[in-house]
């Protein structure tokens, strides 16, 4: 969602219902990132269920949508499941934030899961795949896949942190160009996007 770069340029509404005024070169650097995970949506979705964990308030993922990149909103009224680990959990573990993201992706993993007959999986292994920037996402995988041992593949990417907007675009990028190896192979994955990466793809 470019949150860090949007903050930092001083985007982001102060109040309900404001319309971000939005310099033009920004605009057509948010547009050519919108259509680029619209890709990456779509093509995440051809593989399986995509569901969105983040750590803001209910309803953030969805409003930064509407005013930063609509095309998206779709996707999550209909397509993509939005969650709040700290909406949903913070009641609970107020002071282990960490906890939060782990909470969220078990209880979206195990249950789904349970959800099919044994028949239906014939002992072959479910792909886990984790993106994020910050380490929890890293750490509620690694948490689904000492759960579930040899009964699935636990594949994590690690963005940088705090990129521009340019820079996101690079990883969308570079996440689509790998996608079919990230969703097929048969195994775990421990990787990370790096400065170095972004500026041999630039």
């Amino acid at each position: 969602m470019a949150s860090s770069a949007i903050a930092k340029l001083g985007l982001c509404p102060k109040y309900i219902n404001e319309e971000p005024d939005i310099p033009t070169d920004v605009l057509a650097e948010l547009k050519e990132l919108e259509e680029s995970v619209v890709q990456l949506l779509e093509a995440a979705l051809s593989y399986g269920r995509v569901v969105i964990v983040t750590a803001a308030e209910t309803g953030w993922v969805e409003l930064s949508a509407s005013l930063f990149m609509p095309r998206l909103v779709p996707f999550f009224n209909t397509r993509i499941k939005v969650i709040s680990a700290r909406s949903t959990y913070e009641y609970l573990y107020p002071e282990c934030p960490r906890r939060w993201k782990v909470e969220a992706f078990n209880h979206e993993v195990f249950p789904v899961w349970e959800s099919f007959d044994e028949e239906d999986s014939c002992g072959i292994p479910r792909h886990v795949i984790s993106l994020g920037d910050g380490p929890t996402e890293r750490e509620a995988l690694i948490n689904v896949k000492m759960q579930a041992m040899d009964a699935c593949h636990g594949k994590s990417m690690k963005l940088i942190a705090y990129p521009k907007i340019s820079e996101l675009q690079l990883e969308v990028e570079l996440i689509l160009a790998n996608m079919e190896h990230l969703c097929t192979h048969e195994g775990d994955l421990d990787l990370q996007i790096t400065w170095e990466m972004l500026n041999a793809s630039a």
